[in-house]
């Protein structure tokens, strides 16, 4: 248990870095002369084609960090020990949302989930047929 809450803060944190930058990157390219970019278009539109799927990085991003926001929020020891353990087990569950937004989001996750992920579902599989 203590190593998936290690895996959980660094996964918290590089998150966190890794969306800042990208707010960093999009104000620098917002802000360049002549430009007629918006920051918002980027964000919440799939209009400047940019990620993998129809441009759908900002959004699917966006996703991503309130889905992870409602797993931590849901996972710390206040809500776990007071009687509550039913609002962490189902937040957890969103996994499933998170990855297939990840898949969504970055266009190579794919070769980093397919082996996880069928062990995962290998696992899960065996467990409910016994």
């Amino acid at each position: 248990i203590e190593f998936h809450k290690i895996v959980g803060i660094f996964l918290a944190v590089l998150s966190l870095v890794h969306c800042l930058a990208h707010f960093v990157n999009l104000g620098l390219v917002v802000r360049k002369p002549n430009s007629t970019d918006l920051y918002w278009e980027y964000l919440f539109t799939t209009r400047k084609d940019f990620g993998w799927i129809n441009g759908s990085a900002g959004l699917t991003g966006l996703l991503l960090c309130v889905v992870l926001t409602i797993i931590i929020i849901c996972s710390q020891p206040c809500i776990r020990r007071n009687g509550d353990f039913e609002i962490f087990y189902w937040s957890h569950m969103l996994f499933v949302v998170w990855y297939v937004l990840l898949i969504l989001h970055a266009a190579n996750f794919w070769k980093w989930f397919v082996v996880p992920g069928f062990l995962y579902a290998f696992e899960r599989i065996t467990r409910s047929k016994w």
